[in-house]
């Protein structure tokens, strides 16, 4: 399609991201194999414990992970279309279209240190309908939260905040009708 806007993800942020599991299921997997080191130079002495601990983090690390690498293997987050937004930028959700004629506001976020691109539209429960549980139960709290299903995290894309709202904005005003 012409007048697309296509937003990646940032290459330096997504190998940090995927470090950062990697080094999680490695201390996962110490937790395991070593417990016998851990009982005697940790405030917990129970081995099982440990080792209960280390085999939950290197799951969880394990699992989200594969999410990471996953969705970075996908070369776009976003795309920007006459039609509307095309977000494939969460490992979690399905890959979906948000529609310019569904969307009532676009707000900017920031919370803890991140920041968020608040998607509002007039049909929320449908975007909380399509998804699998785990997406459907993100989304649900999202909307309890923020009164829209739809968060962009802008934390891996390749693009400032200012200039994806105002990228958004600006084509929600064009192609709304």
């Amino acid at each position: 399609m012409k007048n697309e806007i296509r937003i990646t993800f940032n290459s330096k942020r997504k190998i940090g991201i995927i470090i950062i599991f990697l080094l999680f299921s490695l201390l996962g997997l110490f937790f395991i194999f070593q417990s016998n080191i851990l009982i005697t130079i940790w405030i917990i002495k129970n081995k099982l414990f440990i080792q209960f601990l280390g085999l939950i983090t290197f799951l969880l690390s394990t699992i989200f992970l594969a999410l990471f690498v996953n969705m970075y293997s996908r070369k776009t987050a976003l795309i920007l279309d006459s039609e509307g937004i095309i977000d494939t930028s969460s490992p979690i959700r399905n890959t979906r279209r948000i529609r310019w004629q569904n969307i009532v506001d676009i707000q900017k976020l920031e919370l803890s240190g991140s920041t968020f691109i608040l998607v509002f539209v007039d049909n929320p429960q449908q975007y909380i309908n399509e998804e699998n549980k785990l997406s459907k139960w993100i989304n649900k709290n999202n909307y309890k939260f923020y009164r829209t299903p739809i968060s962009i995290s802008v934390v891996s894309l390749n693009t400032y905040v200012d200039t994806l709202e105002k990228q958004l904005k600006e084509n929600w005003k064009k192609y709304k009708i």
